[in-house]
């Protein structure tokens, strides 16, 4: 899981760009949420701050969104259109 602290990153479906995504947007949490292989490919457009992740950091925080209540699946949105 990626979150862009600052520049901008150009996503590729099917080696088409889909998508720019710049700060406070992430990618990478399909993989993780579906135990799926990745759906894009991203890479930097400009010079880039990620934070990044991985599977047990990932699972935690979705954990603890869920025990404090800030995470609701039924306003889950189909992200795999935009990446």
């Amino acid at each position: 899981f990626y979150a862009i602290g600052s520049g901008q990153v150009d996503v590729f479906e099917d080696g088409r760009l889909a998508s720019r995504l710049g700060p406070g947007a992430y990618f990478g949490e399909i993989a993780l949420l579906t135990d799926s292989p990745r759906t894009a490919t991203v890479r930097a457009a400009t010079l880039t701050r990620a934070y990044r992740l991985d599977r047990e950091g990932f699972d935690q925080l979705v954990a603890g969104a869920f025990e404090r209540g800030t995470l609701d699946p039924s306003k889950a949105t189909d992200r795999t259109l935009h990446h």
